[in-house]
Formats: structure tokens, C-alpha cells, sequence
């Protein structure tokens, strides 16, 4: 429900629909991954790097991106 409300709301600001996702994914959902035990994820973290990539495209999500290679770096 908030997605549908937001990136109508971003991409009026000038922004894109990917950008409005990446946005909304990196801070609702990629946030909660800090209540987690990351160092038994580093695969998964990786594999979900990987996909976003695939799906996406390379450079897309930058956002999330970002957010997952400092989640790296703690380990």
C-alpha cells in the first residue's frame, strides 16, 4: 500500500519508478536486516546482491547496493 502511494509521489519529483523501489526497499525492508545475525547470512546476503543485480539491472538499485556492501564490511 505505501509503495503504490510513494512512487507516484517520486517519480512526480523527478525521479523513476526503479529509483522510487530502491528508495522504499533499502529503507523499509533492508533496515530490518540489522535486528539480524549477519554474519551467519553473508552468503545470503550475497546471493540477494547477486539477484537484485539480475533482476534489475547493474547499477539500478544503487541504494541497496550500498546498504548491503556496508552490511558486508561488518563482517
Amino acid at each position: 500500500k505505501q509503495i503504490r502511494a510513494f512512487v507516484p509521489v517520486f517519480v512526480a519529483c523527478g525521479g523513476t519508478e526503479y529509483e522510487a523501489l530502491d528508495y522504499m526497499v533499502a529503507r523499509k525492508i533492508f533496515r530490518k536486516f540489522e535486528s539480524l545475525n549477519l554474519p551467519f547470512l553473508q552468503n545470503e546476503i550475497n546471493d540477494l546482491s547477486a539477484l537484485i543485480d539480475r533482476l534489475f539491472g547493474r547499477n539500478v538499485f544503487v541504494e541497496c547496493q550500498t546498504y548491503l556492501s556496508n552490511i558486508k564490511k561488518q563482517f
